[in-house]
């Protein structure tokens, strides 16, 4: 009996040593940062983090030491006092655990796993992945392990296509459509995919068949937040905690709009609101499209522009006061808001803004990387750029334009983002105090912060447009846009007889 107990000893020492060495061998493995952890990869590291709000981080990189990112989709105030965590180390793992859950890693395998509050998997053992070249491209890869005998399905990824349940992620913008790197899951959690470069956002394929939904980020790293979520509303709240909270617009902007390309001089301005004033017609803003600014739009002009046009300022024939005018009318109930594009077409401010560097698709020489209307776009993502366009709409914030049309942003991801910024810069510098608020047809990750809402385009007149439309409106919603807009009655296409009775439902 004493020797069995002395053997019985020996063996749980043996154990014990065992578990120890085990747990030396894992803790060697991995370097502890200030919100996590690094571990090896092959030809590579990842960093399993905890961000400030408690969600988590998986940062990959085959070039250094992996870190997150800085990117112009991430808002980083919105979070006041950082997530308390810790490390885990268990059964051949190492993690970080939040309130949100744990975050592991298998560093025999290679393979990584999360766990929510209670401890259930919801994101199962899966590669991590690989980086791959092709072309002299890099693209980093990382799997997403997913329970193969189920399909898979993402929310609030966006409107490409009319569906709430999505299997497309191929971040990009259009004519009012907008893709972002985000889904939830009724697995239970949500992403957001952040590469190294805005413009080359990340990029999801639905692998589910195989076990994993495989995420792709252009160049040697990128970041995965993963943000564990039951249902729909909490990751909408752990996504704006990382991109920003929206902006309430302001009380005027939920009323009725008056949009038009058309708007004659003064007088017609004028007449149309007066008659919405006597029919008792409720109208909280007219928005004005070319013809506030200009005679002629400037669609058939080339790269090198046109020396008469004018970028910046008024149509004296619809403005000849505009202070007093937007003021008149803001008195009678009825805000401003003035269209705005993504470039210039007067020729001396071309050939300045080129000879500087300020222009998207241009090289110093002169010759444009594209053709179309995109070949005069300005580089918002410069902040002299942002400065420079704000100085050149002084006289705009100052004669008290309520909010901005932007229109045609889609010739890079991050414009939206950039020119909403030069427009919240330059509205604090000119007018302290006011809020911002414009119409994008487009948006990225975190837009909403900057006070912007959407609307969906340049959509046709007819029964189809009109059935996608909660959709697509609904899909923007669900990825944290949730101030969106559309012409009522459509924007283009042939009218019939129907078009009252159309016209009839979309406005109910």
């Amino acid at each position: 009996m004493l020797l069995r107990k002395s053997l019985s000893l020996a063996a749980l020492s043996m154990l014990t040593l065992f578990s120890q060495v085990s747990q030396a061998v894992a803790a060697a493995k991995s370097e502890k940062t200030a919100q996590g952890i690094i571990v090896q990869l092959n030809g590579g590291q990842a960093e399993l983090a905890v961000t400030p709000s408690g969600a988590f981080r998986l940062s990959v990189s085959y070039a250094g030491a992996p870190k997150a990112h800085p990117s112009i989709f991430l808002d980083k105030t919105s979070v006041v006092s950082p997530a308390t965590w810790e490390t885990v180390e268990k059964d051949g793992l190492v993690g970080v655990k939040s309130a949100a859950g744990q975050l592991l890693f298998k560093s025999e395998t290679k393979q990584w796993m999360v766990l929510n509050a209670k401890g259930e998997t919801i994101i199962p053992l899966q590669s991590i992945g690989e980086k791959t070249t092709a072309e002299d491209v890099s693209i980093v890869s990382v799997n997403v392990g997913w329970d193969s005998q189920r399909e898979f399905f993402g929310y609030g990824c966006g409107n490409f296509e009319s569906n709430l349940m999505q299997k497309m992620g191929d971040s990009k913008q259009g004519n009012g459509k907008a893709l972002i790197p985000y889904y939830w899951t009724t697995a239970g959690y949500a992403l957001l995919g952040v590469s190294g470069d805005d413009e080359a956002p990340a990029s999801w394929e639905d692998k589910s068949a195989e076990g994993s939904i495989k995420w792709s980020f252009a160049g040697q790293s990128g970041d995965l937040y993963i943000m564990p979520a039951t249902d729909l509303y909490q990751a909408l709240d752990s996504f704006t905690q990382i991109t920003g909270r929206p902006k309430v617009p302001p009380k005027w902007v939920f009323g009725y709009l008056q949009c038009r390309w058309g708007w004659e001089d003064r007088a017609y301005i004028e007449d149309v609101l007066k008659n919405f004033i006597d029919r008792k017609l409720p109208v909280d803003a007219f928005i004005y499209d070319f013809e506030c600014y200009t005679d002629t739009p400037d669609y058939k002009y080339t790269y090198k522009g046109n020396p008469d046009f004018k970028d910046f300022g008024w149509n004296a024939k619809l403005f000849p006061e505009p202070a007093n005018q937007i003021k008149k009318y803001r008195e009678q109930g009825v805000h401003t808001v003035m269209i705005r594009k993504p470039r210039l077409a007067n020729a001396g401010l071309l050939v300045e803004c080129r000879k500087k560097g300020m222009l998207l698709n241009h090289t110093p020489e002169g010759e444009p990387r594209i053709r179309g209307i995109h070949s005069k776009d300005l580089d918002f993502k410069q902040a002299m750029v942002r400065e420079w366009y704000g100085k050149q709409n002084k006289s705009l914030f100052e004669d008290g334009v309520d909010g901005w049309w932007n229109d045609e942003g889609e010739a890079s991801y991050s414009l939206y983002a950039n020119w909403n910024l030069a427009q919240v810069n330059a509205l604090a510098k000119y007018r302290p105090n006011a809020r911002h608020w414009s119409l994008n047809r487009a948006f990225s990750p975190g837009l909403a912060r900057t006070g912007a809402s959407v609307w969906t385009g340049d959509i046709r007149s007819s029964w189809e447009a009109l059935k996608k439309t909660p959709t697509d409106m609904l899909n923007w919603s669900l990825g944290a846009m949730p101030y969106g807009t559309c012409d009522i009655g459509g924007f283009k296409g042939k009218r019939n007889m129907d078009i009252t009775k159309l016209l009839i439902r979309w406005i109910q």
